[in-house]
C-alpha cells in the first residue's frame, strides 16, 4: 500500500483535525502508511491582516490545495467551512466527519452572556457574518477585528483586549478550552455554511485515494454539507461574506434555513425551507434565489465593490 500525505495547516486544531482523520483512516485500514505534511497558508503567513482585507481565494486553503494538484500530498485536511464552496478544478471532498456543534460560541473572561456585556463593549470576531448578527443583536457594540489561532484569541481576550469574542464552538470542543461560554442558538443565529465539519480533499482522478476516504466519511453531514455548499455556491460568496446556511436531516426531510446580513446589522435575511432527500441537490440554489428576490445579491454586490471591512460606519 502507498503512503497517504495528509496536507495541513499547522495550527493546533488544524493538527488535532488530521489526527482524528489519520486515527479514523487507520481504524479501516490498520496496515495504512500515514503522513502529515504541515503547509503555511496565505492567512498564516499574513497573521495580522484582517481576513476580508485579502482578496485571493481560499487564504485558509488555498497553498494546501495547490500541493495537492501538484502531487506533493495526496489528500488536505481542511476545517469544511474554510474551503471556498467552488471545488478547484481535479478536486472534490472526498470525506466529511460527523458534525461537532454547528453553533456559535460567545466567550468573556467573566462568564458575561452577550445580553449582559456593556452597551459598547469591545466584541472580536474576524468573520463579517457574526459582526452582523452581532449587530443585529445589539447594535451598540463595537465590533473589532481579531486574527490569530484559537489559543492565541483566547489570550488575547485573557489579556483584556476584548470584552468577549466570538468563535466556532466545535473548536473549542474539539481542543477541550476552558473558556465560559455561551452557546448561541442556530436559529436565529444561523452558522457559517459546514461549520463543525471536517472536510478531506482529494484529486478527483485519484481513485485509490477517493475509495479509501470514502470508507470514513459520515453520510449525513456530507449530505448537509453539500446543501450549504450549493446554497453559497449559488449566492457566489466564500467563506468571508456575511453568509449562513444550516441544514439539518429530520425523517427524510432536509431543512435548510439561510442567512445574508449587511455587516452594519441593518440589513438582515433569513430564510428556511425544506425538501426531500432525494431532491435535497436543489434546495441551496432554491433558498438562495428566494433570498437573492430579498435583496441578498444587493448586500454581496456592494462587498464586492469595496473592501469590506468589520467596522460599522
Amino acid at each position: 500500500m502507498r503512503r497517504i500525505r495528509l496536507g495541513t495547516r499547522g495550527s493546533r486544531l488544524a493538527l488535532w483535525q488530521t489526527a482524528w482523520v489519520e486515527a479514523s483512516l487507520r481504524a479501516k485500514i490498520p496496515e495504512a502508511e500515514i503522513e502529515q505534511v504541515v503547509i503555511r497558508v496565505e492567512s498564516d503567513r499574513r497573521p495580522e491582516v484582517p481576513i476580508t482585507a485579502m482578496a485571493s481565494r481560499g487564504v485558509f486553503t488555498r497553498d494546501i490545495e495547490v500541493a495537492l494538484l501538484d502531487g506533493e500530498i495526496d489528500a488536505a485536511v481542511h476545517s469544511l467551512k474554510d474551503l471556498p464552496s467552488e471545488d478547484a478544478p481535479g478536486l472534490s471532498v472526498a470525506a466529511t466527519s460527523p458534525r461537532e456543534d454547528p453553533r456559535d460560541a460567545l466567550l468573556s473572561v467573566d462568564g458575561a452572556q452577550l445580553h449582559e456585556l456593556a452597551a459598547d463593549a469591545v466584541v472580536g470576531t474576524s468573520s463579517l457574518r457574526r459582526a452582523a448578527l452581532l449587530r443585529e443583536a445589539r447594535p451598540g457594540l463595537d465590533i473589532e477585528p481579531i486574527r490569530g489561532n484559537i489559543d492565541t484569541r483566547i489570550r488575547k481576550l485573557r489579556a483584556g483586549d476584548y470584552a468577549a469574542i466570538v468563535m466556532a464552538a466545535a473548536a473549542l470542543n474539539r481542543l477541550d478550552a476552558s473558556v465560559p461560554a455561551q452557546l448561541l442558538p442556530v436559529d436565529p443565529w444561523v452558522p457559517a455554511v459546514a461549520q463543525g465539519i471536517i472536510g478531506v480533499q482529494a484529486r478527483t482522478d485519484d481513485a485509490e485515494v477517493v475509495a479509501m476516504f470514502a470508507m470514513i466519511s459520515n453520510e449525513e453531514a456530507m449530505l448537509c454539507a453539500s446543501v450549504e455548499r450549493a446554497f453559497l455556491r449559488s449566492l457566489g460568496g466564500g467563506c468571508s461574506v456575511p453568509v449562513g446556511g444550516y441544514a439539518a436531516l429530520r425523517d427524510g426531510t432536509v431543512e435548510l434555513t439561510g442567512f445574508v446580513g449587511s455587516p452594519d446589522g441593518r440589513r438582515i435575511l433569513r430564510l428556511s425551507e425544506h425538501a426531500p432527500v432525494a431532491s435535497a441537490a436543489a434546495l441551496g440554489p432554491r433558498v438562495a434565489r428566494a433570498l437573492t428576490q430579498q435583496g441578498a445579491d444587493a448586500i454581496l454586490e456592494q462587498l464586492r465593490s469595496m473592501a469590506p471591512l468589520l467596522r460599522a460606519e
